[in-house]
């Protein structure tokens, strides 16, 4: 049985330029680790990042533009 997502819990879902097959993702505990977790991801080239938070659903995609999401 699937362990239960926390509600404070993020999922960071990142590509390199839209491409599926440099997709990355991660669980994270809390949303300040999840954040921490795309700058470090955007520092190694991923460009395109989409999260969710507990079970609310994936966000529409984005990119970081000087630390800022900007929808695509």
């Amino acid at each position: 049985m699937p362990r239960p997502i926390a509600p404070e819990s993020m999922l960071v879902i990142a590509r390199i330029g839209g491409s599926s097959s440099s997709r990355r993702q991660k669980r994270c505990d809390t949303v300040e680790i999840g954040e921490a977790t795309m700058r470090l991801w955007a520092a190694e080239g991923y460009t395109t990042f989409w999260t969710e938070v507990g079970e609310t659903g994936l966000s529409k995609p984005f990119e970081l533009v000087d630390g800022e999401r900007v929808e695509i």
